[in-house]
C-alpha cells in the first residue's frame, strides 16, 4: 500500500511542476498583435475566441457594435473595463490595445486583444489562452464579460 502511495504523491508532484512550468512559460510569453491589418486567427485547440472570422464556427465570437460612438471613446471605455475586470494593457497603439488577464490559482495568461473597424462601426475581439488546449469556456465568458461591462457604461 504504501508503494503506491508513495506512486500516486510522486504522480502528484510531477503533475504541479509541470503545471507551474507551464504558468511560468505561459506569463513569458506577448500578445501576437496584428497580422495583416486584423487580430490573427485562432489556432486549432478550443482555447481562443475571435469576432475577425466568422467561418470559424467554435472559436466564433460576434464583434463588439459601437454604433453611434466615435472609436476614440469606445475604446477609451474599453481600457477601463479591461482595468476593472484585472487586465494589464500591455501595448496601446489608439485603434489596437492588447492586454494580459492572469488566473488567480496558477497565474496563466491569456492574451485579450481589440481592434477598431472603424468602417463596419465595430471592435473586433480575440481571447486566447497562450498555452494548453482547453480553456473551459474561460476565454468566450471574458469576451462576453468585456462586451457586458462595455455595455453598462455607455
Amino acid at each position: 500500500m504504501s508503494k503506491f502511495l508513495f506512486a500516486l504523491a510522486f504522480v502528484a508532484v510531477i503533475i504541479l511542476v509541470l503545471l507551474a512550468w507551464q504558468a511560468q512559460q505561459s506569463r513569458a510569453g506577448k500578445p501576437p498583435g496584428l497580422f495583416d491589418g486584423q487580430l490573427r486567427p485562432c489556432p486549432g485547440p478550443p482555447n481562443c475566441v475571435c469576432s475577425e472570422y466568422p467561418g470559424d464556427g467554435e472559436h466564433y465570437v460576434a464583434p463588439l457594435d459601437i454604433a453611434g460612438q466615435p472609436a476614440d471613446d469606445a475604446m477609451r471605455l474599453l481600457r477601463d473595463v479591461i482595468a476593472d475586470l484585472g487586465g494589464t494593457i500591455e501595448i496601446d497603439y489608439g485603434d489596437y490595445v492588447a492586454a494580459t488577464f492572469t488566473s488567480d490559482l496558477w497565474g496563466f495568461a491569456d492574451d485579450v486583444e481589440l481592434r477598431v473597424d472603424a468602417r463596419a462601426s465595430q471592435v473586433h475581439i480575440r481571447s486566447a489562452s497562450r498555452v494548453g488546449y482547453g480553456d473551459m469556456g474561460a476565454n468566450r465568458e471574458r469576451v462576453e464579460g468585456i462586451k457586458r461591462k462595455y455595455r453598462e457604461k455607455t
